[in-house]
């Protein structure tokens, strides 16, 4: 999902940034640029990170009047928002890097959030996400749907049911442990060291 949409947007489609509503001990970070102040009425492009510190909060409205909910210690990757050439449905898709963020989503636009183990996708509704850094949180739906789907299973929320929420588990690390930097290692996969010993 999130991957097709990155390679989708270049040259057929019309990107749009997401703007900040609201903002108190919140940074806007930019690659290659030093942080800067969050503030109302501020751009936030693909790219770029709204971050908040401890005791700090952030709303950020997309183009399509979806937005979120960022709580105090945590972050979110805008990767893009973007129409195609008819005009609708709007995608917007972001990577919840840290904390607790709520999302509310306009019915018949196309959201996905990437966590760190899983994508978490929406067609008009609101959920809420609490991460650490390793990824390993858990995910609620407040109102009507979600999809989560991770490396080995996917399944859908809705809420008002038994399952409206799910546990999203910490990332799994894929390098191996031998000693591969001479291609002499074996990864845990059973891989011949050619690459560093990260065997499949």
């Amino acid at each position: 999902g999130v991957q097709a949409y990155s390679n989708m947007q270049t040259h057929r489609h019309r990107v749009l940034p997401a703007v900040i509503q609201s903002a108190s001990r919140a940074t806007i970070e930019t690659p290659g640029e030093a942080p800067r102040e969050a503030r109302k009425g501020l751009e936030v492009h693909g790219g770029d990170t709204l971050r908040t510190d401890n005791g700090g909060s952030a709303m950020l409205i997309f183009a399509d009047g979806s937005f979120t909910n960022l709580r105090a210690n945590s972050a979110l990757l805008l990767l893009q928002t973007f129409v195609p050439g008819s005009g609708k449905p709007y995608y917007t898709v972001v990577r919840h890097q840290l904390g607790d963020i709520t999302y509310n989503v306009n019915d018949g636009s196309n959201f996905e959030v990437a966590t760190p183990s899983s994508v978490v996708g929406a067609y008009g509704t609101q959920f809420r996400i609490i991460t650490d850094a390793s990824g390993e949180g858990d995910v609620w739906v407040l109102q009507n749907s979600v999809y989560v789907s991770g490396p080995e299973d996917y399944a859908v929320l809705t809420s008002g049911t038994p399952d409206s929420a799910r546990h999203l588990p910490r990332t799994r690390s894929r390098q191996g442990h031998g000693n591969g930097n001479n291609g002499n290692g074996n990864g845990n996969g059973g891989g011949n060291g050619n690459n560093g010993g990260n065997g499949g």
